[in-house]
């Protein structure tokens, strides 16, 4: 009985020491990037709207055409994906 507990013992701190290293390394990367990619991926709804410009110019109407024969105004929104 002794010798099983001993190597739960010695398993458990292995796991505890991976555990540490593991958040240690997962926590600091994570906030990193968090802060470096925030709003990276944010786009316009309007297609027509370019891909260089500002997103804070992504705003009023645009006519979105849904067929050939139909087209309605429709807001231009900043949408985040």
């Amino acid at each position: 009985m002794a010798e099983v507990s001993s190597i739960f013992t010695r398993g458990s701190r292995t796991v505890l020491t991976a555990l540490v290293l593991s958040l240690g390394l997962l926590v600091p990367f994570s906030i990193f990037a968090l802060n470096k990619f925030i709003g990276k991926s944010d786009y316009c709804n309007d297609t027509s709207y370019g891909a260089g410009e500002r997103l804070n110019d992504c705003v009023d109407e645009f006519l979105h055409e849904y067929s050939t024969e139909a087209s309605v105004y429709a807001p231009r929104a900043l949408l985040k994906s």
